[in-house]
């Protein structure tokens, strides 16, 4: 199934084709971050183009966005 995801963030135009997570991260899928892996966020670094779902108290660092 793919998801087009300009429907939740406007500004941006590319699909969602999938889910991962942190510890085996895909490009173009969607993912939940918790602090509980908040040590592991450098690794978004490696792909493009996901929809990252975090919990409030986790604040996203520039140079991963």
């Amino acid at each position: 199934m793919r998801v087009e995801e300009s429907r939740i963030v406007p500004e941006k135009s590319f699909g969602i084709i999938g889910m991962s997570y942190i510890g085996v991260l895909h490009s173009n899928t969607a993912m939940f971050i918790t602090r509980k892996v908040k040590h592991l966020l450098d690794a978004l670094k490696s792909v493009l183009e996901c929809l990252v779902f975090a919990e409030e108290e986790l604040s996203p660092r520039a140079t991963i966005l």
